[in-house]
């Protein structure tokens, strides 16, 4: 049975890294998109499915061999090429970058400027944002079910300037700053659990090896 095509080319066309991608514009009715719906731009209909209700939107680009399917969505400004997949309820927004053999999956999102890439396979409920420089699982780590909200996760990665952010309960922390914010939880065993988790982040990023350089001053 052969494929019900959801998009068509519009004929506008831009030369974006030297490849030409093409305007797509919905023709049938899926997920939240009706039937008209401009999109954003993609260089073959390789990059995206016409299963699910995966969709391209706004000004975000598509291309290489990069694939968006299943119900993943790309938005805004973000650019995704190389071989990189969004699949699952991915989103992308913002003018995040996705390239390489990175993976973004589940219901993760990638926003502002972050940037995956390399080997990287992001998923489950992760929310990378800001300055991310992601490229393998050394750079970022999800730890589950902690803190006084017990379905939240804390989060960590890499950005700019090899600094690392901590995202938990809806807030962007560096790492003194989610110690200084675990120290003023209430609830003593919340606050153990998140102060272990500030070491455990310390020990991974190995910042704790810099804090003691930058104290000892070597």
């Amino acid at each position: 049975m052969g494929k019900e095509e959801k998009y068509e080319f519009t004929g506008q066309t831009i030369i974006w890294n030297n490849i030409t991608l093409h305007r797509i514009r919905a023709i049938r009715d899926f997920g939240t998109v009706n039937a008209g719906t401009l999109g954003g731009w993609i260089e073959s209909e390789d990059n995206l499915s016409h299963n699910g209700n995966a969709w391209v939107s706004d000004n975000a680009k598509v291309f290489n061999s990069a694939r968006v399917a299943e119900n993943a969505k790309v938005m805004d400004n973000a650019t995704v090429y190389d071989n990189a997949k969004i699949l699952d309820n991915a989103h992308i927004y913002g003018n995040a970058g996705i390239y390489g053999g990175a993976g973004i999956y589940g219901s993760a999102v990638i926003r502002d400027n972050a940037l995956v890439g390399g080997s990287a396979h992001i998923g489950g409920n992760a929310d990378i944002g800001n300055h991310a420089i992601i490229n393998s699982y050394l750079d970022y780590c999800v730890l589950d079910s902690f803190g006084h909200y017990r379905q939240r996760s804390v989060q960590a990665y890499k950005v700019f300037g090899d600094n690392v952010l901590v995202y938990f309960d809806g807030f962007r922390f560096s790492v003194d700053e989610f110690e200084g914010y675990a120290k003023r939880i209430i609830s003593k065993r919340d606050a153990e659990e998140l102060l272990a988790i500030a070491q455990i982040i310390r020990i991974k990023f190995g910042l704790r090896k810099k804090l003691i350089r930058r104290i000892l001053g070597i």
